[in-house]
C-alpha cells in the first residue's frame, strides 16, 4: 500500500524554508519538467488563479534547492 500525501506547503512557504526567493521558486515550478510528477500541487478555487502547493518530496526534487526540507520544524509538524 503507498502512502498518501496528507499535506503541501503554498510556494511562499517553500520559498522561506529554503532559503529562496519567492521569485525563483515561481520560474522552477513554471515548467513541470523541474519537479516530480505528483509532487507539485496545484489548488484551485473556482477564480482564473490557483494557489502552487508542493509535497515535501517535491520541495526536495526542487532543484539546486538551498536546504533540506527534513528541517527540524519540519519534522515536528509532519505525522509520523
Amino acid at each position: 500500500m503507498m502512502a498518501r500525501v496528507t499535506q503541501v506547503y503554498s510556494i511562499d512557504e517553500v520559498a522561506r524554508r529554503i532559503g529562496e526567493s519567492l521569485e525563483l521558486i515561481e520560474i522552477v515550478s513554471w515548467n513541470d519538467d523541474n519537479i516530480d510528477y505528483g509532487e507539485m500541487v496545484r489548488v484551485y478555487d473556482g477564480t482564473d488563479e490557483s494557489l502552487v502547493t508542493f509535497t515535501e518530496r517535491g520541495i526536495e526534487s526542487l532543484p539546486g534547492k538551498a536546504v533540506s526540507v527534513s528541517s527540524s520544524s519540519t519534522k515536528s509538524a509532519t505525522p509520523t
